[in-house]
C-alpha cells in the first residue's frame, strides 16, 4: 500500500551556541562550527535524538568530528554546564526563549557550514 503525506512546516528554528561570558568566544557576532572542533559540547536532548543527529552531522558536514561531553534533557542543565564553563552548548533558539534571565551566558548565532 502506497500512501502519500502532506505536510506543512508550523515553524523553523536555529541552532545557537551558548557560552560562558569568560569564554574566548564570548565575544563573537557570529560562530562557525569548524571553530569549535576543539570545544567540549553539550547538547541537548536525547542521545540519538533528531535534535543531536542534526547538531552531529552539520559539525561531520562542517569538517569535524564533534567532542561531546555530555548530553541532557533539561534545557536548564544545559544552560548551567555552559554557564559554569563545563563546556559550551547547542540548543535551538525557540528552546531558549522561556529563559529571559540567562546570566553569564552569551547566545551566539551559529553560521551555517
Amino acid at each position: 500500500m502506497n500512501q502519500i503525506y502532506n505536510g506543512i512546516e508550523l515553524f523553523t528554528d536555529e541552532f545557537v551556541l551558548l557560552v560562558s561570558r569568560k569564554h574566548p568566544l564570548a565575544d563573537r557576532k557570529k560562530i562557525a562550527l569548524i571553530e569549535l572542533k576543539e570545544e567540549p559540547l553539550v547538547l541537548m536532548g536525547h542521545a540519538n535524538g533528531t535534535k543531536n543527529r542534526l547538531c552531529m552531522a552539520a559539525c561531520r558536514n562542517a569538517g569535524f568530528e564533534p567532542r561531546v561531553t555530555y548530553v541532557g534533557k533539561r534545557v536548564y542543565n544545559i544552560i548551567q554546564m555552559a554557564q559554569n564553563e563545563l563546556g559550551i552548548a547547542i540548543a535551538p533558539r525557540q528552546t531558549l526563549s522561556i529563559y529571559n534571565n540567562i546570566d553569564n551566558v552569551r547566545i551566539i548565532p551559529i553560521d551555517p557550514p
